[in-house]
């Protein structure tokens, strides 16, 4: 199985404000293709061709921040990456990362990303890792409102709603539900 670094996981760096791997993309592909490592299991995404590799936390970095009451917050409204509709960015002052409890990459087989006609395909790559999911708990984190409903929605001008969930109205008040209660009280470090 071939696996690669997408174009959209090489934000998650130290220096951003999303959870990321203190080691090279090469590392990571590696971890992502190693289900006899320990720690290490695959379980069916939110749909066909989605899949996530849990791996061991080790040398990953959470950006998940448990917010206090009073705390202060920072914003912004910016695209993630260039050629990307711009979104709502909430951060805490002054937060930072912490060593993960849990991660799970996320990866999207070819045919998924092609849906998005703005994706650009890694040349050889079955599988493409997508995110690292770092959670604060030993349990994924819930996908974050925004995100879901770009998806689910299929926000166009950006890649982060370039794949459709497939979720009956049913199931994705149920998941949106389980996302707000999960992050009402959380941001970005």
């Amino acid at each position: 199985m071939s696996i690669k670094a997408s174009h959209f996981v090489k934000r998650q760096t130290a220096e951003s404000r999303f959870s990321h791997f203190n080691g090279t993309w090469e590392e990571l592909e590696e971890l992502a293709t190693c289900p006899t490592l320990e720690g290490h299991t695959l379980t069916s995404g939110y749909r066909d061709g989605v899949v996530l590799s849990q791996v061991r936390p080790d040398r990953f970095m959470c950006s998940t921040h448990v917010l206090l009451p009073g705390e202060k917050l920072s914003g912004e409204f910016s695209p993630r990456h260039e050629g990307e509709a711009s979104r709502k960015h909430t951060s805490s002052i002054g937060g930072s990362k912490t060593p993960a409890a849990r991660v799970d990459l996320v990866l999207y087989r070819k045919d998924v990303l092609a849906e998005d006609p703005e994706h650009e395909a890694i040349p050889g790559a079955v599988w493409e890792i997508v995110s690292i999911n770092a959670s604060l708990a030993d349990f994924p984190e819930p996908m974050p409102p925004d995100t879901l409903m770009a998806n689910h929605f299929h926000e166009s001008g950006s890649n982060d709603g370039g794949t459709s969930t497939g979720l009956s109205d049913a199931e994705f008040t149920s998941r949106l539900r389980e996302s707000y209660m999960y992050w009402r009280n959380k941001t970005m470090g």
